[in-house]
């Protein structure tokens, strides 16, 4: 079997182009970084530590590596801390993961508490990333409608005396639509005697969300001082009471 000039010519292409493309592939073990060098540090000790940054406890322990004297922090973990991390000419690359030296962070100090295995970090504002908080306006979600309804609120009391015996009642009942809702109290007097119900104060108020105001119109009781007198009089009136975003207004109206 003959092999001809154009199948071995064919052969020699083929293999370079082989051994050419495996040359121009490689595969780092290092990852990238914005520094000038990434180097494997040759004695290294490990600890495992707690951390605490500004007073607040940090959830899981973290592995920190002495190294000349220097604690570092991986950069993952450090990033995870919002951490700004300057540029710098050596980071350290152990088993797979890149650390940093916690004494090239600015405005950031440390101590480590041998005793609790601690991670005592203290970071000036400046040393974290800014935060950003894209908001969207909401638009206002209207309230649907109340319902037709009602309640009732009672008190009793009874008073009792070998010769004589008083109950005594407090009543508030109050009413709710879509137009708002309707308070009243009223009271009465020794029920074994008489049932006469005196009416204390009604109100009427009505709500407008969408408008952040409230109207309300009822009863009201101002407090009167008569000259040298020590005990104040209480007197009712009528009034109109507006609401508007925080800005009260009130009408006082008296017969």
């Amino acid at each position: 079997m003959s092999i001809g000039k154009y199948e071995l010519t064919l052969f020699y292409f083929t293999l370079l182009f082989a051994i050419t493309s495996a040359s121009a592939t490689t595969i780092s073990t290092k990852p990238e970084h914005a520094t000038s060098n990434i180097r494997s540090p040759q004695k290294v000790s490990e600890k495992l530590l707690a951390v605490v940054i500004n007073g607040q406890q940090y959830p899981s322990d973290v592995e920190a590596l002495s190294i000349d004297g220097d604690t570092h922090i991986s950069i993952k973990d450090l990033r995870h801390w919002r951490l700004i991390l300057p540029l710098i000419d050596d980071i350290f690359y152990f088993e797979g993961i890149t650390y940093y030296p916690l004494n090239k962070i600015k405005g950031l100090h440390y101590h480590i508490d041998e005793a609790e295995q601690l991670l005592v970090i203290e970071a000036d504002v400046a040393s974290f990333e800014m935060t950003k908080v894209k908001a969207s306006p909401s638009g206002f979600s209207v309230p649907e409608p109340s319902s037709l309804g009602g309640f009732v609120n009672y008190d009793f009391s009874l008073q009792s005396a070998p010769s004589s015996t008083q109950i005594d009642s407090l009543f508030e009942v109050g009413a709710f639509n879509r137009w708002g809702v309707g308070l009243g109290t009223f009271i009465t007097r020794d029920l074994s005697s008489s049932r006469d119900m005196v009416r204390l104060d009604t109100s009427w108020t009505m709500d407008n969300p969408e408008k952040l105001s409230t109207i309300t119109v009822g009863d009201a009781i101002n407090m009167v001082v008569r000259g040298d007198d020590l005990f104040d009089l209480a007197v009712y009136n009528g009034q109109v009471i507006f609401n508007h975003n925080q800005i009260l207004l009130r009408f006082h109206c008296q017969a």
